[in-house]
């Protein structure tokens, strides 16, 4: 390396009057001087003999041979003096950019179905650059609010870079812009230079979502619960799925209920639609086979009392109660039943239809329990009922029948 002090000349021939230290680097340009101009007075032949530089290059040579030489020679020179006066412009003007190194320039995040086109460039950095100051502002696309500046505790310089340290918790499509602020060396004027790229923060996952395959299945009449989850650059609120078959609500939880409106459907083929990279797509959203919900269970309800199968009950308390169902304990729906009719057969007397849900809704029933003993068995089967959820109500769903005896 060598240092000097130098009264720098404009190209119009102005002197710069202030001098000030040029920092020249050589050191690459000398090794490759070495290399390429190895010279020795004396050319040691293969017999042992020494012959003079000039001798063993070019006497008695072909003048062929000794062209292409003096081409390499020139090749070499040419070669030398751009590395010359590279150094010489890293050490002038070219600011200490002294790193050539590549840049993929990409404002957004890729899917498996498009084209890449993201940019590769070429260019300098300089390692010891370091901004008199810095204002980086982020913003999250589709945010009206203004852009938020970071701290300097947010970001560090290291290796004429600025690095960010900031934790950004919401997830979305950034927008990172501002402004790095630099003193010339020469004019000491603030120079500045623009900041203008974008970031893509994703969610990180804190759970795993396991479902079984062959359990595709949306119960008939009922709110089914949901989620649709796109992956990383998909914003949750564009999300809309859709069915010719089927109602969709957006729920408070964040997800959707999915409820069947076709009574001869067996199977509902969720669409769902989203956003990639600001437009709207269509998804296939896979199908779903419709069933009815599992059985009820049967029993009689009387005064805040439930007598279901087995149970004993009073005469009295059988003719005031109603008949009623109760979704299995392990079937997590909120939903209502709603009992129409019932059969009822008291001993060994002849069995009733009761059209309504209590025994005191036919006088034949309400008769036959009158006069049971102690210890008849009471059967109630061929039960009548319908689900509500929400504004929906199903028929026919069907509630297992039970039996009681009388106290």
């Amino acid at each position: 390396m060598e240092k000097e002090f130098k009264n720098a000349t404009t190209a119009l021939g102005s002197a710069v009057t202030e001098s000030k230290e040029v920092v020249y680097e050589f050191g690459p340009v000398n090794t490759a001087a070495s290399k390429r101009f190895e010279y020795s007075e004396k050319i040691i032949k293969e017999d042992g003999a020494s012959q003079d530089y000039l001798e063993a290059n070019f006497l008695d040579f072909p003048v062929v041979a000794s062209l292409a030489k003096l081409t390499k020679v020139q090749s070499d020179i040419r070669f030398i003096e751009n590395s010359v006066l590279t150094a010489i412009n890293d050490g002038l003007g070219g600011g200490g950019l002294n790193t050539f190194q590549t840049l993929l320039v990409n404002n957004r995040s890729f899917y498996t179905s498009e084209f890449v086109n993201a940019k590769i460039v070429m260019g300098k950095k300089d390692a010891a650059f370091k901004p008199d100051s810095v204002a980086i502002y982020y913003k999250r696309e589709g945010n009206n609010s203004p852009p938020t500046r970071l701290n300097e505790g947010e970001f560090a310089i290291e290796s004429g870079e600025v690095v960010l340290n900031k934790r950004i918790t919401r997830e979305g499509t950034y927008d990172l812009t501002g402004f790095l602020y630099k003193k010339n060396d020469d004019t000491q004027e603030i120079e500045s230079i623009i900041v203008n790229s974008k970031l893509v923060i994703a969610k990180e996952p804190n759970s795993a979502v396991v479902s079984a395959d062959n359990m595709r299945v949306f119960y008939i009449g009922l709110r089914n619960p949901i989620s649709i989850s796109m992956g990383a650059g998909v914003a949750q609120n564009t999300i809309v799925p859709s069915s010719p078959n089927a109602i969709f609500n957006a729920s408070s939880g964040g997800g959707w209920t999915v409820q069947s409106n076709n009574a001869s459907a067996t199977e509902i083929q969720v669409n769902v639609s989203a956003e990639l990279n600001g437009q709207r797509r269509n998804f296939n959203g896979g199908s779903f086979r419709l069933l009815p919900p599992p059985p009820g269970k049967g029993s009689v309800s009387a005064y805040g009392e439930s007598y279901v199968n087995t149970s004993i009950i009073d005469r009295d308390l059988l003719l005031d109660g109603a008949v009623t169902g109760t979704k299995p304990e392990s079937f997590f729906y909120d939903y209502t039943i709603i009992i129409t009719a019932f059969d009822i057969k008291v001993g060994n007397l002849p069995q009733i239809t009761v059209s309504g849900n209590s025994v005191s809704d036919s006088s034949d029933a309400s008769s036959d329990v009158r006069s049971a003993t102690r210890g008849t068995r009471i059967v109630i089967s061929n039960i009548k009922a319908s689900t509500r959820d929400g504004n929906v109500i199903s028929p026919n769903y069907v509630i297992e029948k039970f039996q009681l005896n009388i106290e």
